[in-house]
């Protein structure tokens, strides 16, 4: 058991082992816990601890604890979890039943700051990964009048409800759009709100970061 391999690789090096409050937790709790224990490497069991609270240690290890590995433990990875923790940096993604040896090849490559999926992960995510890519590349291109843009696309609003919202014309949101569109190699503006909506979750991550880092909304 994956429990049992971390516990034979922490014999053989420093290592703490610390619970937090799941019915108290805010960001404050585990500021307390995670400054205090002050790990190189957090192994969390997606199968044990509530989404909510993973999102709460992996948001507040994302903002002020850069240095801290995360690796995630479960015996089913979706692709809804994958993009959402994918996108904020997680790098290992463990099967829960692994031997001792992968145990060490996943943390070994997170370490040096390479993904790891283990093989029962791999071949359903690796399709999102690919996708996962080129849309966070191309994300990062984007000017942030198209970012609102595409906030609001994804809310079901029309061109002329967005230049009205925006103050401009609706030809001026158009061509946003047009532009949009090319930095994510769509053919054509008017495919645009299709695109959205099938990576809704992946966009809609995207968008929660970039208010998170620059406090736009």
């Amino acid at each position: 058991m994956t429990k049992l391999g971390f516990r034979q690789i922490a014999s053989e090096y420093s290592h703490i082992d610390f619970t937090i409050n799941y019915e108290n937790s805010n960001n404050e709790s585990i500021s307390k816990v995670l400054t205090q224990h002050n790990p190189d490497i957090l192994v969390i069991n997606l199968d044990t601890i509530p989404y909510k609270i993973v999102s709460l240690i992996i948001n507040y290890n994302t903002k002020n604890l850069k240095k801290i590995k995360t690796i995630l433990v479960s015996n089913f990875i979706s692709k809804q979890v994958f993009e959402s923790f994918y996108t904020k940096g997680i790098l290992g993604f463990l099967y829960l039943n692994s031997k001792k040896i992968e145990i060490i090849s996943c943390i070994k490559k997170v370490c040096e700051k390479k993904i790891y999926i283990s093989n029962e992960f791999r071949e359903k995510i690796n399709q999102y990964k690919d996708d996962h890519y080129f849309i966070k590349s191309s994300f990062k291109t984007l000017t942030p009048k198209e970012i609102q843009v595409i906030k609001f696309i994804i809310l079901g609003k029309t061109s002329s409800e967005i230049g009205e919202i925006l103050h401009n014309s609706k030809r001026t949101i158009e061509t946003h759009r047009q532009h949009i569109a090319e930095k994510f190699d769509i053919m054509g503006q008017g495919r645009l709100s299709l695109f959205l909506i099938e990576y809704k979750s992946l966009i809609t991550a995207l968008l929660n970061e970039q208010i998170e880092i620059s406090g736009y909304s």
